[in-house]
């Protein structure tokens, strides 16, 4: 069943609350030609500019792919401001805006700040998205789900079955990302994007990070920071509240332990398989089983800080071509998926497809 997931009180503020006294008013002109407009100004400051972001709690959306795909899992909440759009481009479907402008090449080209914005046609002024409270939040409040008529009869009829031990697993908190200074936004922007692709339930941002509505951070993950459960706090905040959903705390560290130096403890770190497990058979009940997890990603240079390396359970992708270490985001990319329910599905696939072709399989 294929799952859409969004924070619908994530996604959107009213726009009262997004307007704050010193925020400019929405412009009364329907067309802008000039980059010197005082509004155009506001906006490209958003884009520029985090400390103004928060100050304004809004921001800046570019391209109309991302508005779409926000639109269509946000529906009514989505708080749209202001759309620009190019002259003669229509109003994407099932988008409204409070206003509506249409912006000469020059102005679109200042919007975006990017040298070739010929294929942009909207840009988007939006709501600035709270931080969720992780401490009360718990998936079904957070994720919704669509499906085709039959799954979600199927779905129905499960959840029917299921007794009140079972439904009140499904509500736990089950897969945390956490990154620490990860200051690249291009990064922190991909793993954001994978950690809505693999199900992870939600995100942590510690001390350090890049603002994940920064514009190229919102583009490399596909808009995932304005759909999907972000959190942000300090060590301590987390250590609480990974005692509190009794998760396994791990910590991403570059050593392959297929590789130990000598006088090392082979059980110092932990390689993927021995986390995840490789036994497609009982994949299932491994995965009814499986403690909760947070993961913590640091920068690729400095790496981890020696705070979280001292609570947390060191975890490594065995490598045994000749490189030192995985940018983050491949690195973070593949212990999310090998930590979630999609290694065991593949592992599965694949063991399906071997029964029907085996070696000596003709395909003619």
């Amino acid at each position: 069943m294929h799952q859409v997931r969004c924070a619908a009180s994530h996604a959107s503020t009213s726009s009262a609350a997004a307007s704050s006294s010193s925020s400019p008013r929405l412009p009364a002109a329907t067309d802008i030609s000039s980059t010197a407009n005082p509004y155009i100004k506001h906006c490209v400051k958003l884009r520029e500019s985090s400390r103004y972001r928060q100050q304004q709690r809004r921001l800046l959306l570019v391209g109309q792919t991302l508005l779409s795909e926000l639109a269509e899992e946000a529906g009514p909440s989505l708080d749209i401001l202001v759309l620009f759009l190019r002259p003669g481009t229509d109003l994407p479907p099932g988008i409204t805006a409070e206003r509506v402008i249409t912006v000469s090449d020059s102005v679109m080209k200042k919007l975006t700040g990017l040298e070739e914005a010929a294929g942009v046609q909207v840009v988007a002024e939006l709501a600035l998205p709270q931080y969720v409270d992780l401490q009360s939040w718990s998936r079904t409040s957070a994720h919704s789900s669509t499906s085709s008529s039959s799954n979600a009869a199927a779905a129905g009829s499960h959840q029917a079955a299921a007794g009140p031990q079972q439904q009140q697993q499904q509500q736990q908190l089950q897969r945390l990302l956490v990154l620490e200074a990860v200051q690249d936004p291009g990064n922190l922007g991909t793993l954001l994007r994978c950690a809505a692709a693999f199900g992870w339930d939600a995100v942590w941002l510690l001390p350090g990070c890049c603002d994940p509505f920064n514009d190229k951070a919102l583009r490399a993950s596909r808009g995932a920071a304005l759909r999907w459960p972000l959190a942000a706090g300090s060590l301590q905040e987390l250590l609480e509240l990974v005692q509190q959903r009794g998760m396994l705390l791990l910590a991403a560290h570059p050593e392959d332990p297929l590789q130990q130096q000598p006088g090392s403890s082979p059980g110092d770190v932990k390689g993927v398989d021995a986390l995840s497990g490789s036994n497609t058979a009982s994949a299932g009940k491994q995965q009814q089983q499986q403690q909760p997890v947070c993961l913590v990603l640091g920068t690729e240079g400095a790496g981890l800080s020696d705070e979280v390396l001292a609570v947390a359970t060191p975890l490594a992708v065995p490598m045994s071509g000749r490189m030192e270490s995985l940018n983050v985001g491949v690195a973070g990319a593949i212990l999310m998926f090998a930590l979630s329910e999609g290694l065991q599905q593949l592992l599965g696939r694949l063991q399906q497809l071997g029964q029907v072709r085996g070696p000596d399989h003709d395909t003619q």
